[in-house]
């Protein structure tokens, strides 16, 4: 699905994905059962996922005191733009919160693809890398490598023994570590 295509069918906000995202994260959320993402806003990344077969984990704290109403988002935003997918409401489960801390209620759970879209800077996606890396057994994608803060922990992550950088084809926005 192009990005054109999911924000049509969005009924509220838009998918703040670019280029070729939806098709390469639908290629490497399909290789598995399970989804987790650290920054959701809209849900576009979570909805890509969801159509990929995936149940999916949002964690966000919806709070974004910098941008106009019409551009804040909520996790009923999200629940809406799931059900107008055509995507079960039982596989969608969204955590309203800051992290750190990662949700007790999953702290437990492994993963088989996460995606991290929080805060840009490099304190903030360091600390989503180390929760994601000891709960994520497949892939680990970074959207937004041009950013100098998300390309640094891509590159310290591709240094931590049993993790590799992966090359994707197509135009697209991602860091992708991967489990060996």
């Amino acid at each position: 699905m192009s990005v054109a295509e999911l924000n049509a069918r969005m009924v509220r906000g838009r998918a703040l994905q670019r280029f070729d995202d939806p098709e390469v994260l639908f290629a490497v959320a399909r290789t598995g059962p399970t989804y987790v993402e650290i920054g959701t806003r809209w849900g576009g990344s979570a909805l890509v996922a969801g159509l990929a077969g995936c149940e999916v984990y949002c964690i966000d704290p919806w709070d974004y005191p910098t941008k106009l109403p019409a551009h804040r988002s909520t996790p009923q935003a999200v629940r809406e733009n799931w059900v107008a997918l055509g995507l079960d409401p039982s596989r969608l489960h969204v955590f309203q919160q800051r992290h750190p801390p990662w949700p007790q209620e999953i702290d437990d759970y492994k993963f088989a693809t996460g995606l991290i879209d929080g805060a840009h800077t490099e304190e903030q996606c360091r600390t989503d890398w180390e929760a994601m890396r000891i709960r994520v057994m497949g892939y680990v994608l970074f959207h937004d490598i041009a950013k100098p803060a998300v390309r640094t922990i891509v590159e310290e992550g591709a240094a931590v023994p049993g993790w590799e950088l992966v090359a994707l084809e197509g135009k697209h926005q991602f860091g992708v570590l991967r489990r060996m």
